[in-house]
Formats: structure tokens, C-alpha cells, sequence
């Protein structure tokens, strides 16, 4: 999959936003690959780890050509500073990721544990007749509605990471979106209905909270 992040950046300010935009994005992957031991997942995580490496040595020597007077530099060097903190969150989100990468894996319960914390990591299926269906990122006002953003976005074997406004959302996608547990039922609604299936209950469909890995795979 492509990412918005694959222009190439060129002022200080740029290259900034990029690598704060990568890092975050960063993260909520390297959980998602770990909650549902997803190594494409993990695998994008190392690709936007090479991305930041990038740019922050572009960077640096954007940031030292930009100085023409103390001043200056003294402002530099305080984005250096984020720039070299936000490094570590980089790499810090690619450890965690590796644990799927090394295939080290984590205990079931411990991974359900950590998906339901404050803010949780889940994955839906768009399904049939769903609302959803169709429509763009923009149209579901996803953050607004419900507190929910969408990381990425599955389409067959396909990935769109990080993906923007204008996306559109088809039947048989899957969304890997995070935010407060409640907001998981709105997604829900927006998805269509689960498949009727007499040994589970509603409350337990498989596209919602992800314990089974047929709706995924």
C-alpha cells in the first residue's frame, strides 16, 4: 500500500510534520501488528522507520544550512532536540513491533488485555448493505462522531496506511481504527450487520472485537 507520507518533504517545517505524522502513525501500527499478530502490519513500521532515518539526516543538514546567526541556530537546535525525541519514539515502536517480526509473540489473554485499554485498537469488516459502504473517510466523520481514526485499511491483500480524507471505503474492506472502546459500536452500526451465526451471540461477532481470525485473513 501507499501512504500520504510518500512525497518527499523539503523545508525544515516539512520534514518535521513528516516525521511527527510517521511516528505516530508509528505506533498505533506497531500495537495493531501486535494485538492481532499482523506482519504486514510490523513490516510497514520498519519501512517508515527507514522513512525517519531519512529525513532526519536531511534534516540536520537543512537545519545547520538554515542558520545564519545565533538566534537562529539556538532555534535549530531546539528542533533537533524534537527531531531526536521523536527518533526514539520511532524506535521505540519498532521494538515493539519486532516481538511480531521475531514471531516472539505474546499470550491470547495478555493481548486482549492490552487491546482494551483506554483507548483500543480494533478491526471491522465492511459488510453487505453496510452504510458505510462506498463512501470516503470524510463522508464517515469517523473522529468527530465517534472519536475513531482510521490507521489503516485492508482491501484484499492490499494495504493503504495512514490513509487520508478521500479514501473510499467498498464492501469486503477491513478498517484497522483506534479510539475509546464505545466508539467501536458506532463503526459497527456504520458497517453493516454481523453474519447470523446461531452459536454466537451478537455481542460476540468476529468482525468487531477480531478473536477470530477467519473474518480477517
Amino acid at each position: 500500500g501507499t501512504s500520504v507520507m510518500d512525497e518527499q518533504p523539503r523545508s525544515v517545517k516539512e520534514l518535521l510534520v513528516d516525521l511527527k505524522d510517521a511516528s505516530e502513525l508509528m505506533v498505533d501500527l506497531a500495537y495493531g501488528a501486535v494485538f492481532f499478530n499482523e506482519e504486514k502490519l510490523a513490516q510497514e513500521v520498519e519501512r517508515l522507520e527507514q522513512r525517519m532515518s531519512d529525513h532526519l539526516h536531511r534534516l540536520r543538514i537543512t537545519a545547520m544550512l538554515a542558520a545564519r546567526s545565533p538566534e537562529d541556530a539556538e532555534g535549530m537546535a531546539a528542533v533537533l532536540w524534537i527531531a531526536h525525541a521523536i527518533e526514539r519514539v520511532g524506535d521505540a515502536a519498532s521494538d515493539i513491533a519486532r516481538v511480531v517480526a521475531a514471531r516472539l509473540g505474546i499470550p491470547d489473554a495478555l493481548r486482549q488485555d492490552l487491546r482494551h485499554a483506554d483507548e483500543m485498537t480494533a478491526r471491522v469488516k465492511i459488510r453487505d448493505d453496510a452504510p458505510a459502504a462506498g463512501g470516503t473517510l470524510r463522508d464517515l466523520s469517523l473522529p468527530t462522531e465517534s472519536g475513531m481514526w482510521v490507521v489503516a485499511i485492508r482491501s484484499g491483500m492490499d494495504w493503504r496506511f495512514d490513509p487520508g480524507a478521500d479514501d473510499v471505503v467498498s464492501v469486503g474492506d477491513v478498517l484497522l481504527i483506534r479510539g475509546p472502546e464505545e466508539g467501536v459500536n458506532h463503526v459497527r452500526g456504520l458497517a453493516g450487520p454481523c453474519p447470523r451465526r446461531p452459536a454466537l451471540s451478537p455481542r460476540r461477532c468476529p468482525s468487531w472485537i477480531g478473536r477470530w481470525t477467519s473474518s480477517w485473513r
